[in-house]
């Protein structure tokens, strides 16, 4: 990307919708300069999608903003951020860390898993799908939550930092989770505070569960079985997802993938679960997974969520937007009314920059 006299705007697409895009190309230009220049923090890619076309691919010079001093000294290799063979590329790849946008991934899969009636229902407990771990639940409340009630992040578990710590430190139980050699044990352990499915509170641990009864449904791994029924069809041919100690898939934040790739699955999403004309998700899981489940507050948004997937208010118009979010600048934003898909990955700590800058796009597509 080169900003200045002469700008050239990486656009790849016919020249028909060159033309039909032509009256904001220059604001659009301007708005990859201005990534470039820094101002909506450290972005890697941008790439969009309209009615199909392939409209836009920028690649930056990758830019890491993210620092984290504060590590536990037995954080394996794969879970230190600031460990350039694993974020946010992988092993020098083009395979980007999605961090928590694996979590609607893996929600596409628990689709699958019902669909193929592995899983009956998300209405059943999900104790019904760990039942090698029952010996492990902390309390009978547990046998109230529900596998809808983990996807929509109102399982009730007590997932909070212990008493005067604020964000991921050392001492959260996403971290002691990451540490451990043990995960579902730790996520287990855990007591019902809350009563299942009344109240939103993000989690990791349970969706590392939904990614658990998925294996414990199938007899397949998580990360196989995903491979296996929605990379393939997707021709998703590259892919690393990070395996526990115990050789669990990291459901929770553990999947890296091509930015073009993540945006084949934002089609996907769009066409409510078809590729090439052929439906790969059920139309009924799609609906269920981007209805508001909960209306929730998050950073001054008009945000909710379904399952696993965040809905929010977008430009001018407050139109809809679903999306997959994860730490760093990770995002799969798809806006069903203007037939668009956005990827922008990246690796800051700042993700309103990159919220910014997807609303800055839709309004200049509205």
């Amino acid at each position: 990307m080169v900003c200045g006299v002469g700008l050239a705007l990486t656009l790849t697409m016919p020249s028909a919708a060159l033309q039909s895009i032509a009256c904001s190309q220059s604001s659009i230009a301007q708005l990859m300069c201005e990534v470039e220049k820094g101002k909506f923090a450290a972005i890697d890619r941008v790439i969009m999608w309209k009615s199909g076309e392939l409209l836009l691919d920028e690649r930056f010079t990758p830019r890491y903003e993210v620092v984290l001093d504060e590590t536990h000294p037995e954080t394996p290799d794969q879970y230190r951020y600031n460990d350039r063979r694993f974020h946010p590329f992988y092993q020098g790849s083009n395979l980007h860390t999605l961090q928590s946008a694996t979590k609607s991934v893996n929600s596409l899969g628990i689709g699958l898993a019902v669909r193929d009636g592995f899983i009956a229902s998300v209405t059943d407990p999900a104790i019904v799908y760990l039942k090698p771990y029952s010996h492990l639940f902390n309390g009978p409340e547990w046998s109230d939550i529900t596998i809808e009630d983990l996807l929509t992040m109102r399982s009730g578990i007590d997932w909070t930092n212990p008493d005067g710590d604020v964000g991921y430190t050392i001492n959260h139980p996403t971290t002691a989770m990451e540490v451990s050699d043990h995960w579902v044990p730790q996520v287990l352990a855990k007591p019902v505070i809350v009563e299942p499915g009344t109240a939103f509170d993000y989690n990791d641990g349970v969706s590392f569960l939904l990614g658990e009864i998925i294996h414990q449904a199938t007899g397949l791994r998580t990360d196989k079985y995903i491979a296996r029924e929605l990379f393939k069809p997707l021709d998703i041919e590259e892919y690393h997802w990070k395996i526990t100690p115990a050789g669990e898939t990291d459901t929770e934040g553990g999947l890296y993938l091509k930015p073009e790739d993540l945006g084949k699955i934002g089609l996907l999403v769009l066409s409510g679960g078809k590729w090439k004309g052929t439906q790969i998700v059920p139309s009924k899981w799609m609906e269920k997974s981007f209805k508001t489940h909960i209306q929730i507050s998050a950073e001054g948004e008009e945000t909710a969520y379904g399952y696993q997937w965040w809905i929010s208010k977008v430009g001018t118009r407050r139109l809809t937007a679903w999306s997959a979010r994860g730490f760093g600048g990770q995002f799969l934003m798809i806006v069903p009314e203007l037939d668009m898909v956005v990827v922008l990955n990246g690796w800051s700590s700042d993700p309103s920059s990159s919220l910014a800058l997807f609303d800055k796009i839709v309004r200049e597509h509205e």
